[in-house]
């Protein structure tokens, strides 16, 4: 099972970064799924970043869009590496 996303921050370039409940700081290119229907909203890129938030371990952009924990978490990179 993933750790929980506590903090999430949308970049200019359709990134995320993570940070997890267990002190991870993961990074995450958002950019190839954008493709999909489901998450065609999210292509306005202020949209993207001034509406992502942690809920429920992962990441939601209310109206109903948000992506599988496990997607983002071992899909990821990993930015620290101090554990």
């Amino acid at each position: 099972m993933e750790p929980d996303v506590i903090a999430v921050e949308g970049t200019d370039t359709f990134g995320l970064l993570l940070t997890y409940a267990n002190g991870e700081q993961r990074l995450y290119d958002m950019s190839p799924m954008l493709q999909y229907a489901y998450f065609a909203p999210l292509r306005d890129i202020d949209f993207f970043k001034k509406n992502a938030h942690p809920a429920y371990g992962t990441v939601s952009w209310g109206n109903r869009i948000d992506i599988a924990p496990e997607e983002l978490y071992h899909n990821s990179t990993r930015l620290n590496y101090n554990k």
